[in-house]
């Protein structure tokens, strides 16, 4: 189970309780706790195959575990300048939850200000270290309230060597878990 990290923001304040906090938490070290996060890892680790990061032509959901396909959001990375994030796909889980289709949306149209910002911190993260980074989040969700979510951000490479995409594996806690 997903750990809750955030309170409702919405929630009466206390002078006891955190402070709401959307900031994702940071994992390097991958400690994957859902078994489909964890699926997941061991697969991007195969294709891996002792190189930095696997090139996209590596992947294929035909080869996946099928466990962690409606689990999938893919991110194409543009190097523009600025750098550009544009979702490409979007599985079941992902769109069942969130109740809206992102696909083909850049984070510049969907998100703003300081929600922007933070959109882009993992993303940057594993752009920035050229590895795969895991993080546990929350966010406020097409009213749907605020769902903690534990997130891998998989890097692939294209034939030149640049991170052409990022293959995210999100799984929501469900609310009656929270």
């Amino acid at each position: 189970m997903i750990k809750r990290l955030f309170r409702d923001p919405f929630a009466p304040a206390t002078d006891t309780g955190p402070q709401p906090s959307f900031e994702p938490e940071l994992d390097p070290d991958l400690k994957a706790e859902h078994p489909v996060q964890k699926a997941a890892v061991d697969h991007y680790r195969a294709l891996s195959a002792g190189r930095e990061m696997p090139l996209w032509r590596d992947f294929s959901p035909k080869t996946a575990p099928p466990e962690i396909l409606p689990h999938l959001l893919l991110l194409d990375v543009t190097p523009a300048d600025p750098l550009q994030y544009r979702w490409r796909l979007m599985g079941t889980h992902v769109y069942e939850t969130l109740k809206r289709d992102t696909t083909g949306k850049t984070f510049a149209e969907l998100y703003e200000g300081q929600g922007l910002e933070r959109m882009k911190v993992a993303p940057r993260w594993v752009l920035e270290h050229r590895r795969p980074l895991r993080t546990n989040s929350c966010g406020s969700f097409n009213r749907a309230g605020f769902i903690p979510s534990e997130n891998l951000f998989l890097p692939f490479a294209g034939e030149d060597g640049s991170i052409i995409r990022i293959l995210l594996v999100t799984v929501f806690q469900p609310p009656e878990e929270i």
